[in-house]
């Protein structure tokens, strides 16, 4: 791998230098890259030049991506460009070269641009403070702004949607699909990939609205081959990683959740979500784990309930809801621990038709079906509870 040189370098001159330690021919470039040759000549005498098509050129001069990205980052001064390094930037979760290129594009007047860089910082706050008071007031930030091109109005629907994603609300997630327009959008680098967070939201509504295995596992599979993005990629093992737990399968399901876990990690994400599933599903399934070294107080409450411990386990339970309230885990962990199958029946309720959540409903659906509740009952108010 070659490393880009210095940073005073322009990155186009770095790259002809790169290029030129080569066998390769400007021909070789152009039959990999989708780029002319005039502008890989303008490249190559040190000219700015669109974003992605440079880190693409990078790529193929088999160059130090992260040093090349962020001295590029650097050097770009073109509206547009700042766009695309925007986007490209957001979509693998380079949190802090997101932050330096909102600064940097502040005295930028492209209209696009001031749209786009307000959504973006919502973007960024978004991943680095997920809880849940700034997630809503997130939310009505991004409702306010009055996006007015197929981009900025294509994004804007995106990061609303990843905010609900976040807030658990599963069956506005739903909705909003229908109202995300990305047809219209003429700009390639735009339209490929707008399609991989779309696809993002198809998998989360496969997986979580209608726990459909199949057809999440098809869209997992299906971003992980036209993405590069190892957030993406993140995303898409989690996806995996979640359908194989709920049908049983522990192996695989530990294994992609593992890996999801592992790139979130090397995007620089710490995703606590993730380590809380899958400390969840050890407990579930009966692993052995030392009460001391168990992180989530939910997690500690049913290894407490799967040792007998039920009195423990409801005091944490009742502790965590004067916090969270009454949420549909809460009442499955209370339903395990009581073994009262009135705790799941709420549970199945609130996870359906507050949430939208057919996927983590499966959890109480089980109990009442091992607590010898009439299986066609547990199905027929899943089904009229998903028709509200």
């Amino acid at each position: 791998m070659s490393v880009v040189g210095s940073k005073n370098k322009p990155v186009g001159l770095t790259l002809k230098h790169i290029f030129d330690k080569t066998d390769k021919k400007i021909v070789d470039i152009l039959a990999n890259v989708d780029v002319s040759r005039s502008f890989v000549e303008r490249l190559f005498k040190g000219k700015e030049s669109q974003f992605d098509m440079v880190i693409s050129i990078g790529r193929f001069l088999d160059c130090d991506s992260k040093s090349l990205i962020a001295q590029y980052c650097e050097e770009i001064e073109m509206p547009k460009n700042f766009l695309y390094a925007l986007e490209f930037c957001d979509r693998s979760n380079k949190l802090d070269l997101v932050d330096r290129l909102i600064g940097r594009s502040e005295d930028k007047t492209l209209p696009e641009l001031r749209e786009m860089r307000r959504l973006y910082q919502i973007s960024l706050q978004r991943k680095r403070d997920g809880r849940k008071e700034n997630l809503e007031r997130m939310l009505l930030a991004v409702k306010e702004i009055e996006s007015s091109t197929p981009i900025s109005q294509a994004y804007q629907k995106f990061v609303e949607i990843q905010l609900y994603y976040e807030l658990k609300e599963y069956a506005i997630v739903r909705r909003s699909l229908n109202e995300l327009k990305i047809e219209g959008i003429d700009d390639s680098f735009f339209y490929e990939s707008f399609r991989w967070r779309l696809n993002q939201v198809e998998q989360s509504i496969a997986l979580r609205f209608h726990a459909d295995f199949k057809k999440s596992r098809e869209l997992a599979f299906e971003l992980l081959e036209m993405s590069d993005s190892k957030y993406f990629h993140a995303f898409a093992y989690g996806n995996l990683g979640l359908s194989y737990a709920f049908t049983n399968k522990k192996e695989e399901a530990l294994h992609y959740l593992n890996k999801s876990q592992q790139l979130y990690s090397e995007t620089g994400m710490n995703n606590s979500v993730w380590d809380e599933t899958i400390e969840f599903f050890k407990v579930l399934w009966g692993h052995t784990i030392e009460l001391e070294n168990i992180k989530s107080l939910k997690n500690l409450a049913l290894r407490l309930t799967k040792i007998g411990n039920n009195f423990q386990s409801l005091k944490i339970i009742d502790k965590i809801e004067e916090i969270d309230g009454e949420t549909p885990m809460g009442l499955y962990l209370k339903g395990l621990a009581l073994d009262d199958e009135s705790y799941h029946w709420r549970s199945l309720e609130l996870y359906i038709r507050e949430r939208g959540d057919k996927l983590f409903a499966l959890l109480p659906k089980s109990e009442l079906i091992r607590l010898n509740q009439n299986q066609y009952g547990v199905n027929a108010l899943c089904n009229i509870l998903s028709k509200r």
